[in-house]
C-alpha cells in the first residue's frame, strides 16, 4: 500500500490545482502533507521489515 500510494503521489505531482487562490494554497498543503505522512510512514516501516525479515540471518554467524 505505501508503494501503490508513492506512485500515486509521483503521478499526480504536477496534477492542476484550483484556480481559486485559497483552494489551490490548501491543495498544495495537502499535498504537500500527504507526501511527508507517506516518507514517514516509509522510514517507520523499512526498518521493521529489515528487523522481522533479515537481521536473523546476521544474528546465525
Amino acid at each position: 500500500m505505501l508503494a501503490f500510494s508513492g506512485v500515486l503521489q509521483w503521478r499526480n505531482r504536477s496534477a492542476f490545482s484550483a484556480l481559486d487562490p485559497a483552494l489551490r494554497q490548501a491543495c498544495m498543503r495537502t499535498r504537500k502533507t500527504s507526501t511527508r505522512v507517506c516518507g514517514v510512514s516509509a522510514v517507520i516501516y523499512l526498518p521493521g521489515g529489515w528487523f522481522a525479515f533479515n537481521q536473523q540471518w546476521l544474528d546465525a554467524f
